[in-house]
């Protein structure tokens, strides 16, 4: 979407803006696997992560090919074509979501950074 003089609109560009988190971020083990220590999933909004996240277009449920055992992976169809395939780590798999509720996924390094900053997310180890 442009303006009348051309310029990107502010819709087209700007991402809603995160919440900040209530409370503090939960901890976690800084190697691998890179799990949250001590956390158990709330069953409804554990639930509705799933339900939002398989219902993506392009997006199929999968065991996870790179993380532990029970996770499930956001795996891309065949419909969907790869536009920057060195940040898929395996496979078509861009995402998956941990038995305790945490999910990994790649975003880009400024949305990253302003869900660190509202306390929603961390660096993954291996990030860089």
């Amino acid at each position: 979407m442009t303006d009348k003089a051309g310029s990107p609109s502010p819709r087209a560009t700007d991402a809603a803006e995160i919440p900040r988190r209530n409370g503090p971020r939960p901890p976690t083990h800084q190697g691998m696997p890179h799990t949250q220590i001590g956390v158990q999933p709330v069953p409804a909004l554990n639930a509705e992560l799933h339900r939002r996240a398989f219902s993506l277009p392009g997006v199929e449920n999968r065991p996870t090919v790179v993380s532990i055992p029970g996770a499930r992976a956001l795996w891309l169809d065949e419909t969907v074509t790869h536009v920057r395939p060195g940040v898929i780590v395996a496979g078509r798999e861009f995402s998956h979501i941990h038995p305790d509720g945490s999910m990994h996924l790649a975003v880009a390094p400024e949305r990253a950074r302003e869900a660190i900053a509202v306390g929603w997310a961390e660096p993954h180890p291996i990030a860089s």
